[in-house]
């Protein structure tokens, strides 16, 4: 700790209290050399006000400072057949309420009485004054009232920049807690996010595609009935979507977008790192799905049995084991199978498709294969080499979440196959 925040936290009343003690001990040892039956009235009243100036002073510091500078000035001006040849010294007081103004007020007040009872003593010259056992002139102390400013100035100045530098640990604190309650509100709306497309929009589509599969075979009073139920599930998927889903999405951009500008404002990167490790999207606090209870074997098992009822030919394999993966990678997995069967029930052809997770020693891989039709690619200029041309939502929320992980997703289409892979440090 540093000696600005040690004095900062030093009780101001327990030091007055320490300097308060000294003076009154000098104070009474005077009275006791010199005798109270020799001082004249003036001196009397001037000594008792002046030790009972240093009694409250630890109580009201300012106010009792300044009447110890006004008695000294008294004890000055007065002249010596009025107020006698025998008094307490009120200078050493006068020492210690110099640092109390220049720490508690302001420096130049302090620094406007020194010069002031310097040019009186200068103008007086020595008073023969019996001052009992601590003889000091006004000029002898001058050194003396020189160090006082210079602690009080000092104290002051150390302070205020403990003050100053509290007061703004204390707004960084609150931005800090700000932002990890924005994050925390951008958390739940991701949740949500993932829960509509992922698990309601899947299952919506996947009702949809039963829905045409029953219209195949069937009479016609029946296909009349599976058109108006698929119409009707049609509908409710698309406000979902435009009504719920984009909105969240864009408002999720919009908060990050205005997080990130606050944030580099008030600490630049370093400052943001710690806010967004804090509230991360993988909290593992809040549930990042609802088929959390499932574990990545019943999860492939889900997929593999959804994608083959809809006339797919799909084959699953999980490799390694994946009980040893962490809880945030183990999430990611189960939302990342969930994603890839959806993707392959909206955009893939029915046929062979291949669904496989690796569980090696630091990372986990998720590997999935499809056949589409050429809509759903765009070929570069070899034509050989093609990209998903639907590269949506899911994924991309699949993709931020793994690389704040430390790991990737990648999407590729050669010749009508559809591959995609996630990769996942396992330790996540």
């Amino acid at each position: 700790m540093s000696w600005k925040y040690a004095l900062e936290k030093v009780r101001p009343r327990a030091m007055h209290i320490v300097a308060v003690f000294v003076c009154l001990s000098l104070a009474v040892s005077e009275l006791d050399a010199s005798g109270f039956d020799w001082m004249t009235w003036p001196s009397r009243i001037i000594s008792i006000a002046y030790m009972a100036s240093l009694v409250v002073l630890p109580i009201f510091p300012v106010p009792s400072s300044v009447a110890i500078a006004m008695v000294a000035l008294a004890q000055m001006l007065m002249p010596v057949r009025v107020l006698g040849y025998v008094t307490i010294q009120s200078l050493w007081g006068l020492w210690y309420a110099l640092i109390v103004l220049a720490l508690e007020r302001s420096v130049w007040a302090s620094g406007a009485i020194v010069a002031a009872f310097a040019l009186l003593s200068v103008a007086q010259g020595e008073r023969p004054f019996r001052w009992g056992i601590m003889h000091v002139s006004v000029m002898g102390m001058l050194p003396f009232f020189l160090i006082a400013l210079a602690v009080g100035a000092s104290m002051h100045v150390w302070r205020t920049t403990a003050r100053e530098q509290a007061r703004a640990q204390a707004e960084a604190a609150a931005e800090h807690a700000l932002l990890e309650q924005r994050n925390r509100q951008q958390q739940e709306r991701l949740n949500m996010l993932h829960q509509l497309h992922d698990s309601v929009a899947g299952t919506l589509t996947y009702a949809v595609m039963q829905c045409r599969e029953a219209q195949l075979d069937c009479s016609e009073e029946q296909r009349i009935q599976y058109e108006r139920i698929e119409s009707t599930v049609e509908d409710a998927l698309n406000v979902m979507r435009s009504r719920v889903i984009e909105p969240t999405r864009r408002l999720m951009r919009e908060d990050r977008l205005e997080n990130d500008g606050k944030s580099d404002i008030s600490g630049g990167a370093d400052a943001v790192r710690p806010v967004r490790a804090a509230v991360s999207p993988v909290d593992a606090s809040v549930p990042s799905d609802d088929v959390d209870a499932r574990t990545i074997l019943d999860m492939l098992d889900h997929v593999a049995k959804r994608l083959r009822h809809s006339g797919y030919r799909c084959e699953t394999l999980l490799r390694g084991d994946s009980s040893l993966l962490g809880d945030h990678a183990t999430a990611i997995v189960r939302q990342a199978l969930e994603e890839i069967g959806n993707n392959i029930l909206k955009h893939g052809v029915r046929g062979y498709c291949v669904i496989m997770v690796t569980c090696a020693e630091r990372k986990v891989t998720v590997w999935s294969s499809n056949i589409v039709d050429g809509s759903h690619c765009v070929g570069d200029r070899g034509g050989k080499t093609h990209v998903p041309q639907h590269d949506g939502l899911g994924l991309e929320l699949i993709r931020r979440r793994v690389a704040l992980l430390g790991g990737s997703l990648a999407t590729s289409c050669e010749d009508g196959e559809w591959t995609t892979i996630v990769t996942i440090p396992s330790d996540a």
